[in-house]
């Protein structure tokens, strides 16, 4: 096998690992020779120029990086012609390309004899059927193989077995197999009405699966980084006041919005110069080329922009929007990777503010369900990739069929859900400490990963917004705190400088 996943969490520098990783092939390689000559990285459209990018920042003058930044039959020519041409000193070259631009031209890809490929935002290529995955599984010559994720599982486990098949052919057998004899087991034992013995035998086989894996997978989350960087919150607030408060309190803050719906930015844009706050927009009317401007633009702190619109789909991936240290994600998403990703724009390498991070949920509605869903999934993920201890089983089948029933009188669905006993005052501070605690326990014995591993269930829950660690809401109305805030979820355990993720 020669293949292996880089599955660190988002924002713990997978692309500088992956750089120095092909450098070192390219240079000294296993045995003080080059490992490899021909190098392909590909990536989502959006990050073909950040790659580029990078391999400057990092190597500077040491390799030349041909990046395939345009689409267009001639300029596709051109720079397959350059990658192939001998010069620049003798200096390594490397292929960049966006994973649409590849499967289109994967026959001629293929006769360039590749020895190595990288693939980042392994997720993509999730889909053991579709034609992405088929045509990079399909690169005979580069055996040599890195797949990059912070988010190696989404939805199920045969989306881990499309992207581990991709980096080390083979490993955990077919499809049919692997079903039979992990993903079977495993999501049984997870079950909410699962037996003993099916949670002892889901257990067993998540462990044998992770001994197996981890020899080719490297894999820390972003509790590493809680030293280096600063701390992150989440709550959930009401839009426009937070943003007024955020401007009364930090005034030299900025705010990232994130949408899946374009129609929603729209409705955000029109709110941003209503109030006359400066505002830049990027979503997939943006090209390849714009949206690295863009960021750049928006990180400077010279520029007066104080809100960046983001399109979940268009820059929820891969960018790094240090310049700001607020989002808010205006819906959630279906997918937990796909908020986790776009929360990973701010709180990640380079960060220098302590980061806030906001969700808005509708109480009652069908958000708040989409909230639990992920939480479920989230748990799977959690219990596969991170960790082989017993996991929290939160939500049974019968109240994930519960996703459409509304419910106007609750404060909060998923504090009810999740049957946590708390009243949500200060009162309670002591059993927000006990559940820090006794999460913080179970790490140190090996028996899970805190807080984090716990969710929702190891936060404070808060019914006053004044209860709240972020600052910002003593500038927020007491109308607003007081009618249309009627519950928060904080990763941060109140009075304590010590943070519960």
């Amino acid at each position: 096998m020669y293949g292996a996943v880089l599955a660190d969490g988002m924002g713990l520098g997978k692309t500088f690992q992956t750089i120095a990783s092909l450098y070192s092939l390219l240079t000294k390689g296993i045995n003080g020779q080059p490992t490899c000559r021909k190098p392909l990285i590909l990536c989502p459209t959006s990050l073909v120029q950040n790659w580029g990018k990078e391999l400057k920042l990092w190597l500077g003058e040491r390799v030349v990086p041909v990046v395939v930044d345009d689409t267009r039959a001639d300029h596709v020519k051109k720079s397959f012609q350059e990658f192939r041409a001998f010069g620049h000193g003798g200096k390594p070259k490397v292929l960049v390309m966006s994973y649409p631009c590849f499967r289109m031209h994967k026959a001629e890809v293929y006769r360039m004899g590749l020895d190595v490929v990288m693939c980042d935002e392994a997720h993509f290529l999730k889909n053991g059927e579709a034609q992405i995955t088929q045509a990079v599984a399909g690169l005979a010559s580069a055996k040599r193989r890195l797949l990059m994720s912070g988010t190696p599982i989404q939805n199920d486990l045969s989306e881990f077995h499309a992207v581990f098949d991709l980096a080390c052919p083979g490993l955990l057998g077919d499809l049919k197999a692997f079903n039979k004899t992990y993903e079977g087991p495993i999501q049984r034992g997870r079950d909410a009405d699962a037996t003993e013995k099916q949670v002892t035998l889901g257990l067993e086989r998540m462990e044998q699966l992770m001994k197996l894996c981890n020899k080719f997978m490297l894999r820390r989350t972003s509790t590493v980084l809680k030293a280096l960087l600063p701390a992150k919150v989440e709550q959930v607030m009401v839009l426009e006041a937070l943003l007024k408060g955020i401007k009364a309190s930090e005034p030299t803050d900025k705010v990232v919005l994130v949408s899946n719906y374009t129609e929603a930015l729209d409705v955000l844009g029109g709110m941003c110069a209503s109030h006359g706050w400066p505002a830049l927009r990027l979503d997939g009317s943006c090209s390849v080329k714009q949206r690295q401007a863009l960021v750049d633009t928006f990180n400077s702190p010279e520029h007066p922009s104080f809100v960046l619109l983001l399109s979940s789909k268009a820059g929820g991936v891969g960018l790094n929007i240090i310049g700001a240290n607020r989002l808010v994600l205006f819906d959630p998403d279906w997918n937990p990777a796909n908020d986790l990703q776009a929360m990973a724009r701010v709180w990640r390498e380079g960060q220098r503010k302590r980061v806030w991070i906001y969700r808005l949920l509708i109480a009652g509605s069908i958000e708040e369900k989409v909230l639990q869903r992920q939480l479920a999934k989230q748990g799977l993920s959690k219990a596969l990739v991170d960790d082989v201890g017993q996991q929290v089983r939160t939500f049974s089948r019968d109240e994930l069929r519960s996703l459409f029933r509304v419910d106007p009188t609750t404060p909060c669905d998923t504090h009810q859900a999740i049957k946590c006993s708390c009243s949500g005052s200060l009162q309670d501070l002591d059993s927000c400490k006990e559940r820090a605690a006794a999460a913080a326990a179970a790490a140190a014995e090996g028996a899970g990963s805190g807080a984090e591993q716990q969710g929702v269930l190891g936060w404070a829950h808060l019914a006053r917004a004044l209860d709240s660690p972020d600052p910002t809401w003593q500038a927020v109305s007491d109308f607003v705190r007081n009618n249309f805030v009627t519950y928060i979820f904080s990763d941060h355990v109140i009075g304590e400088t010590q943070h519960c993720l």
